[in-house]
Protein backbone atom coordinates (compact mmCIF):
# COMPACT_ATOMS: atom_id res chain seq x y z
CA UNK A 1 0.00 0.00 0.00
CA UNK A 2 1.06 3.20 -0.64
CA UNK A 3 0.63 6.32 2.13
CA UNK A 4 -2.35 7.35 0.30
CA UNK A 5 -4.21 4.34 1.21
CA UNK A 6 -3.06 3.89 4.96
CA UNK A 7 -3.89 7.10 6.65
CA UNK A 8 -6.64 8.45 8.27
CA UNK A 9 -9.33 10.79 6.63
CA UNK A 10 -12.59 11.06 5.05
CA UNK A 11 -14.54 8.49 3.35
CA UNK A 12 -13.59 4.76 3.57
CA UNK A 13 -11.23 4.08 6.81
CA UNK A 14 -7.63 4.56 6.05
CA UNK A 15 -8.08 7.31 3.54
CA UNK A 16 -6.70 10.43 3.34
CA UNK A 17 -8.18 13.63 2.93
CA UNK A 18 -8.68 14.64 -0.34
CA UNK A 19 -7.67 18.15 0.59
CA UNK A 20 -4.09 16.63 1.73
CA UNK A 21 -3.35 14.43 -1.22
CA UNK A 22 -1.21 15.77 -4.23
CA UNK A 23 -2.63 16.70 -7.50
CA UNK A 24 -2.23 13.48 -9.39
CA UNK A 25 -3.87 11.73 -6.64
CA UNK A 26 -6.64 13.71 -6.53
CA UNK A 27 -7.00 13.34 -9.92
CA UNK A 28 -6.76 9.59 -9.92
CA UNK A 29 -9.71 9.41 -7.59
CA UNK A 30 -11.74 11.89 -9.98
CA UNK A 31 -11.23 9.48 -12.61
CA UNK A 32 -12.53 6.81 -10.17
CA UNK A 33 -15.39 8.84 -9.28
CA UNK A 34 -16.40 10.18 -13.26
CA UNK A 35 -16.15 5.79 -13.97
CA UNK A 36 -18.41 5.41 -11.11
CA UNK A 37 -20.91 8.69 -12.69
CA UNK A 38 -20.38 7.42 -16.05
CA UNK A 39 -22.35 3.39 -15.15
CA UNK A 40 -24.67 5.76 -13.65
CA UNK A 41 -25.24 6.96 -17.05
CA UNK A 42 -25.33 3.93 -18.72
CA UNK A 43 -22.33 4.48 -20.50
CA UNK A 44 -20.13 1.33 -20.46
CA UNK A 45 -15.95 1.57 -21.95
CA UNK A 46 -15.21 5.08 -22.72
CA UNK A 47 -12.09 7.20 -23.15
CA UNK A 48 -12.00 9.46 -20.05
CA UNK A 49 -9.72 12.79 -20.48
CA UNK A 50 -9.80 15.57 -17.91
CA UNK A 51 -9.59 18.88 -19.62
CA UNK A 52 -10.23 21.13 -16.70
CA UNK A 53 -9.39 21.06 -12.68
CA UNK A 54 -9.76 24.17 -10.77
CA UNK A 55 -12.75 24.59 -9.23
CA UNK A 56 -14.93 21.98 -10.43
CA UNK A 57 -13.78 19.06 -12.75
CA UNK A 58 -14.67 18.26 -16.22
CA UNK A 59 -14.07 15.02 -18.77
CA UNK A 60 -13.99 14.83 -22.02
CA UNK A 61 -15.89 11.03 -22.20
CA UNK A 62 -15.71 9.03 -25.42
CA UNK A 63 -17.68 6.07 -25.36
CA UNK A 64 -16.24 2.91 -27.20
CA UNK A 65 -17.55 2.56 -30.70
CA UNK A 66 -20.30 4.86 -31.13
CA UNK A 67 -18.51 8.34 -32.01
CA UNK A 68 -20.16 10.33 -29.68
CA UNK A 69 -18.85 12.65 -26.94
CA UNK A 70 -19.97 14.20 -23.99
CA UNK A 71 -18.61 16.76 -21.09
CA UNK A 72 -18.82 15.32 -17.70
CA UNK A 73 -18.85 17.54 -14.62
CA UNK A 74 -17.94 16.63 -10.98
CA UNK A 75 -18.82 19.66 -8.97
CA UNK A 76 -15.55 19.14 -6.25
CA UNK A 77 -15.44 22.53 -4.79
CA UNK A 78 -19.59 24.02 -5.59
CA UNK A 79 -21.60 23.20 -2.22
CA UNK A 80 -24.70 22.61 -5.23
CA UNK A 81 -26.27 19.76 -4.14
CA UNK A 82 -28.05 17.17 -6.77
CA UNK A 83 -31.31 19.19 -6.72
CA UNK A 84 -29.51 22.42 -7.44
CA UNK A 85 -27.40 20.44 -10.37
CA UNK A 86 -30.86 18.94 -11.36
CA UNK A 87 -32.69 22.66 -11.89
CA UNK A 88 -29.44 23.85 -13.27
CA UNK A 89 -29.56 21.36 -16.04
CA UNK A 90 -33.16 21.36 -16.63
CA UNK A 91 -33.30 25.04 -17.54
CA UNK A 92 -30.45 24.51 -20.34
CA UNK A 93 -32.81 21.32 -21.48
CA UNK A 94 -35.71 24.29 -22.01
CA UNK A 95 -33.27 26.72 -23.44
CA UNK A 96 -31.85 24.07 -25.87
CA UNK A 97 -35.16 24.72 -27.17
CA UNK A 98 -35.11 27.90 -28.03
CA UNK A 99 -33.93 29.71 -31.61
CA UNK A 100 -30.84 31.95 -31.27
CA UNK A 101 -29.62 30.39 -28.13
CA UNK A 102 -26.92 27.33 -28.70
CA UNK A 103 -26.32 25.31 -25.34
CA UNK A 104 -25.08 21.16 -24.64
CA UNK A 105 -27.98 18.82 -24.23
CA UNK A 106 -27.89 17.56 -20.54
CA UNK A 107 -28.18 13.18 -20.67
CA UNK A 108 -30.60 11.42 -18.71
CA UNK A 109 -29.68 8.13 -16.86
CA UNK A 110 -31.74 5.10 -18.02
CA UNK A 111 -34.02 5.98 -14.93
CA UNK A 112 -34.67 9.68 -16.64
CA UNK A 113 -32.10 11.23 -13.77
CA UNK A 114 -30.55 14.59 -14.63
CA UNK A 115 -27.96 14.58 -11.97
CA UNK A 116 -26.42 11.69 -9.72
CA UNK A 117 -24.48 11.31 -6.94
CA UNK A 118 -20.89 9.96 -6.63
CA UNK A 119 -18.55 8.26 -4.18
CA UNK A 120 -14.95 10.29 -4.05
CA UNK A 121 -12.33 8.54 -2.03
CA UNK A 122 -11.60 11.13 0.71
CA UNK A 123 -14.34 13.57 0.56
CA UNK A 124 -16.81 13.51 3.70
CA UNK A 125 -19.74 14.38 0.96
CA UNK A 126 -21.14 13.02 -2.32
CA UNK A 127 -19.69 14.78 -5.35
CA UNK A 128 -23.29 16.21 -8.29
CA UNK A 129 -22.31 14.86 -11.67
CA UNK A 130 -23.89 15.79 -14.81
CA UNK A 131 -23.46 15.08 -18.53
CA UNK A 132 -23.41 17.29 -21.31
CA UNK A 133 -23.25 17.05 -25.29
CA UNK A 134 -19.92 17.66 -26.43
CA UNK A 135 -19.90 21.17 -27.76
CA UNK A 136 -16.96 21.53 -30.36
CA UNK A 137 -15.22 25.00 -31.12
CA UNK A 138 -12.78 26.98 -29.05
CA UNK A 139 -13.23 29.04 -25.73
CA UNK A 140 -13.28 32.72 -26.72
CA UNK A 141 -11.40 33.28 -23.48
CA UNK A 142 -9.15 36.40 -23.58
CA UNK A 143 -8.23 36.63 -27.24
CA UNK A 144 -12.00 37.32 -28.05
CA UNK A 145 -12.55 39.81 -30.35
CA UNK A 146 -15.14 42.79 -29.96
CA UNK A 147 -17.57 41.42 -32.15
CA UNK A 148 -17.78 38.31 -30.37
CA UNK A 149 -17.73 40.01 -27.03
CA UNK A 150 -21.20 41.94 -28.51
CA UNK A 151 -22.13 38.87 -29.06
CA UNK A 152 -22.06 37.37 -25.55
CA UNK A 153 -24.28 40.61 -24.56
CA UNK A 154 -26.63 39.39 -26.98
CA UNK A 155 -26.89 36.11 -26.01
CA UNK A 156 -26.96 37.00 -22.04
CA UNK A 157 -30.06 39.18 -23.38
CA UNK A 158 -32.03 35.77 -24.82
CA UNK A 159 -30.94 33.93 -21.82
CA UNK A 160 -32.93 36.85 -19.60
CA UNK A 161 -35.92 36.71 -22.23
CA UNK A 162 -36.33 32.91 -21.59
CA UNK A 163 -36.15 33.29 -18.20
CA UNK A 164 -38.77 36.11 -17.46
CA UNK A 165 -40.93 34.07 -19.05
CA UNK A 166 -40.49 30.19 -18.58
CA UNK A 167 -42.78 28.55 -17.02
CA UNK A 168 -40.15 27.07 -13.97
CA UNK A 169 -41.62 22.86 -13.98
CA UNK A 170 -42.53 22.93 -9.95
CA UNK A 171 -40.10 19.68 -9.29
CA UNK A 172 -36.99 22.17 -9.78
CA UNK A 173 -36.01 25.25 -7.66
CA UNK A 174 -33.10 27.67 -8.05
CA UNK A 175 -31.76 29.29 -5.21
CA UNK A 176 -31.99 32.86 -4.67
CA UNK A 177 -28.11 34.85 -5.10
CA UNK A 178 -28.92 37.71 -3.60
CA UNK A 179 -25.68 38.43 -2.05
CA UNK A 180 -22.19 39.24 -3.14
CA UNK A 181 -21.30 35.39 -2.49
CA UNK A 182 -23.92 33.77 -4.82
CA UNK A 183 -25.48 31.93 -2.46
CA UNK A 184 -22.84 30.04 -1.03
CA UNK A 185 -21.38 30.30 2.15
CA UNK A 186 -19.16 33.29 3.21
CA UNK A 187 -16.01 32.30 3.91
CA UNK A 188 -14.32 35.94 4.33
CA UNK A 189 -16.13 36.99 6.84
CA UNK A 190 -14.31 34.23 9.51
CA UNK A 191 -11.19 34.68 8.03
CA UNK A 192 -8.37 33.86 10.58
CA UNK A 193 -4.84 33.11 9.20
CA UNK A 194 -1.80 34.41 10.45
CA UNK A 195 -0.80 34.07 6.60
CA UNK A 196 -2.87 37.65 5.50
CA UNK A 197 -2.25 40.46 6.62
CA UNK A 198 -4.70 42.45 9.17
CA UNK A 199 -4.74 45.61 7.09
CA UNK A 200 -5.46 43.67 3.97
CA UNK A 201 -8.46 41.81 5.83
CA UNK A 202 -10.09 44.84 7.33
CA UNK A 203 -10.34 46.44 3.72
CA UNK A 204 -11.31 43.22 1.80
CA UNK A 205 -14.12 42.90 4.34
CA UNK A 206 -15.14 46.66 4.14
CA UNK A 207 -15.12 46.18 0.72
CA UNK A 208 -17.18 43.25 0.85
CA UNK A 209 -20.01 44.99 3.23
CA UNK A 210 -20.10 48.10 0.19
CA UNK A 211 -20.52 45.41 -2.57
CA UNK A 212 -23.00 43.53 -0.62
CA UNK A 213 -25.10 47.09 -0.12
CA UNK A 214 -24.99 47.68 -3.79
CA UNK A 215 -26.45 43.73 -4.16
CA UNK A 216 -29.13 44.94 -1.90
CA UNK A 217 -30.07 48.08 -4.05
CA UNK A 218 -29.95 46.03 -7.18
CA UNK A 219 -32.63 43.31 -5.36
CA UNK A 220 -34.97 46.31 -4.40
CA UNK A 221 -35.87 46.70 -8.26
CA UNK A 222 -37.97 44.12 -9.56
CA UNK A 223 -38.71 40.31 -9.24
CA UNK A 224 -35.61 37.69 -9.48
CA UNK A 225 -35.63 34.98 -12.34
CA UNK A 226 -32.74 32.41 -13.04
CA UNK A 227 -29.34 33.95 -14.60
CA UNK A 228 -26.49 31.89 -15.35
CA UNK A 229 -24.40 33.96 -12.83
CA UNK A 230 -21.03 32.73 -14.40
CA UNK A 231 -21.08 34.26 -17.90
CA UNK A 232 -17.65 35.02 -18.70
CA UNK A 233 -15.07 34.41 -22.17
CA UNK A 234 -14.11 30.54 -21.06
CA UNK A 235 -17.79 29.39 -20.44
CA UNK A 236 -18.54 30.30 -24.20
CA UNK A 237 -17.29 28.79 -27.42
CA UNK A 238 -17.70 29.62 -30.80
CA UNK A 239 -19.56 26.69 -32.83
CA UNK A 240 -19.99 26.75 -36.39
CA UNK A 241 -20.01 30.39 -36.10
CA UNK A 242 -22.52 30.74 -33.52
CA UNK A 243 -21.79 31.49 -30.13
CA UNK A 244 -22.99 28.48 -27.47
CA UNK A 245 -23.05 28.71 -23.78
CA UNK A 246 -22.34 26.38 -20.92
CA UNK A 247 -21.35 25.55 -17.48
CA UNK A 248 -24.40 26.64 -15.70
CA UNK A 249 -23.35 25.33 -12.28
CA UNK A 250 -23.60 28.68 -10.26
CA UNK A 251 -27.28 29.62 -11.96
CA UNK A 252 -29.78 31.12 -9.51
CA UNK A 253 -32.18 33.26 -9.14
CA UNK A 254 -30.74 37.23 -9.69
CA UNK A 255 -31.16 40.24 -11.26
CA UNK A 256 -29.86 40.29 -15.33
CA UNK A 257 -27.35 43.51 -14.55
CA UNK A 258 -25.25 40.51 -12.55
CA UNK A 259 -24.90 38.57 -15.29
CA UNK A 260 -23.35 41.64 -17.22
CA UNK A 261 -21.34 42.42 -14.27
CA UNK A 262 -19.79 39.04 -14.43
CA UNK A 263 -18.89 39.51 -17.64
CA UNK A 264 -17.41 42.81 -17.58
CA UNK A 265 -15.31 41.96 -14.79
CA UNK A 266 -12.68 39.97 -17.49
CA UNK A 267 -12.94 42.74 -20.12
CA UNK A 268 -12.41 45.49 -17.35
CA UNK A 269 -8.86 46.03 -18.82
CA UNK A 270 -10.35 46.71 -22.04
CA UNK A 271 -13.07 49.26 -21.97
CA UNK A 272 -13.78 49.03 -25.81
CA UNK A 273 -14.87 45.79 -24.72
CA UNK A 274 -16.59 46.10 -22.45
CA UNK A 275 -18.63 49.10 -24.59
CA UNK A 276 -19.44 46.31 -27.05
CA UNK A 277 -20.71 43.73 -24.28
CA UNK A 278 -23.22 46.20 -22.93
CA UNK A 279 -23.89 47.14 -26.73
CA UNK A 280 -24.88 43.68 -27.49
CA UNK A 281 -27.06 43.20 -24.83
CA UNK A 282 -28.99 47.04 -25.64
CA UNK A 283 -29.20 45.35 -29.25
CA UNK A 284 -31.75 43.04 -27.92
CA UNK A 285 -33.55 44.26 -24.76
CA UNK A 286 -32.65 47.68 -22.64
CA UNK A 287 -29.75 47.40 -20.53
CA UNK A 288 -30.92 46.86 -16.62
CA UNK A 289 -30.90 50.09 -15.07
CA UNK A 290 -28.36 50.26 -12.61
CA UNK A 291 -26.31 53.60 -11.35
CA UNK A 292 -22.62 53.91 -11.83
CA UNK A 293 -21.53 52.93 -8.34
CA UNK A 294 -23.54 49.68 -8.44
CA UNK A 295 -22.13 48.43 -11.32
CA UNK A 296 -18.40 48.86 -9.95
CA UNK A 297 -19.33 47.24 -7.12
CA UNK A 298 -21.17 44.30 -9.01
CA UNK A 299 -18.26 44.42 -11.07
CA UNK A 300 -16.05 44.17 -7.32
CA UNK A 301 -17.67 41.81 -5.94
CA UNK A 302 -16.85 38.98 -8.82
CA UNK A 303 -13.50 39.71 -7.61
CA UNK A 304 -14.22 39.01 -4.04
CA UNK A 305 -16.49 35.52 -4.68
CA UNK A 306 -13.46 34.41 -6.87
CA UNK A 307 -11.37 34.58 -3.45
CA UNK A 308 -13.88 33.46 -1.52
CA UNK A 309 -13.90 30.47 -3.48
CA UNK A 310 -10.37 30.03 -3.52
CA UNK A 311 -9.92 30.31 0.56
CA UNK A 312 -12.13 27.21 0.74
CA UNK A 313 -11.16 25.14 -2.03
CA UNK A 314 -9.92 21.49 -1.63
CA UNK A 315 -7.93 21.22 -5.03
CA UNK A 316 -4.29 20.71 -4.51
CA UNK A 317 -2.02 23.37 -5.58
CA UNK A 318 -4.95 26.00 -4.91
CA UNK A 319 -3.20 27.35 -1.72
CA UNK A 320 -0.23 28.14 -3.22
CA UNK A 321 -1.79 31.13 -4.76
CA UNK A 322 -4.19 32.09 -1.87
CA UNK A 323 -1.99 34.65 -0.62
CA UNK A 324 -0.74 36.22 -3.70
CA UNK A 325 -4.20 36.61 -4.48
CA UNK A 326 -5.28 38.06 -1.37
CA UNK A 327 -2.81 40.96 -1.53
CA UNK A 328 -3.92 41.53 -5.32
CA UNK A 329 -7.36 41.75 -3.77
CA UNK A 330 -6.70 44.03 -1.37
CA UNK A 331 -4.69 46.14 -3.70
CA UNK A 332 -7.73 46.54 -5.77
CA UNK A 333 -10.40 47.06 -2.71
CA UNK A 334 -8.56 50.19 -1.55
CA UNK A 335 -8.57 51.35 -4.93
CA UNK A 336 -12.02 50.54 -5.24
CA UNK A 337 -13.07 52.18 -1.47
CA UNK A 338 -11.28 55.16 -2.46
CA UNK A 339 -11.92 56.21 -6.22
CA UNK A 340 -15.65 54.31 -6.68
CA UNK A 341 -13.77 52.22 -9.45
CA UNK A 342 -12.86 48.75 -10.03
CA UNK A 343 -9.28 48.29 -11.91
CA UNK A 344 -8.30 44.54 -12.33
CA UNK A 345 -4.71 45.64 -13.13
CA UNK A 346 -3.16 46.67 -9.87
CA UNK A 347 -0.98 44.06 -7.94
Amino acid sequence: MSPDDTADGHGPPGVVPFAKVSRKTQQKRLRLAARRALDRFGIGEARLRMINFDFNATFRVEPTGNGQRFALRLNVNSRRDRRAVTTEATWVSALAEVPGIMVPLPQATPEGELAVDVRCDGLDRPIPCVLYTWLDGPDLGSSASRRRVREIGRLAARLHDHAESWAQPPSISFKSIDDVMLGEPDNLSSLDSPSFDPSDTSVILEALASVQRAVDGVFRRGSPHPIHADLHLWNTKWVDDHLAVFDFDDAGLGRPIQDLAISAFYLRDDPQSERALLDGYAAERPVPEHSPAEWEALIAGRNLLLLNDLVASVTAGSHDFVARYFGRTAVRMRHYLRHQRFRLDLE
